[in-house]
């Protein structure tokens, strides 16, 4: 049985299709190998996936969703503070 713990993880903000974004991850062990599910915020879809299911998905970007003003103001706190250090 995998398991069911799922990692998030996200960028700072990033610039896609000539407009601002942040990419999340989700991730957790399968049987086999990682499962990991991919996708943007504000678009709030997920483009990329494998070993998630098309209900687990949906529900990834209800969360995605829900959580949007939060993953924004993380990714602009991460963005500071990189060029707080000089990264671009």
């Amino acid at each position: 049985m995998p398991d069911e713990k799922i990692t998030f993880t996200q960028t700072g903000v990033i610039r896609r299709n000539n407009k601002n974004a942040v990419c999340v991850r989700f991730e957790r062990q399968g049987n086999a190998a990682k499962e990991f599910a991919e996708g943007f915020v504000p678009e709030c879809k997920i483009v990329k996936s494998n070993g998630f299911t098309k209900e687990e998905i949906e529900k990834l970007e209800a969360y995605m969703l829900e959580e949007k003003p939060a993953i924004i103001e993380k990714a602009k706190e991460m963005s500071n503070f990189l060029k707080m250090w000089g990264n671009k």
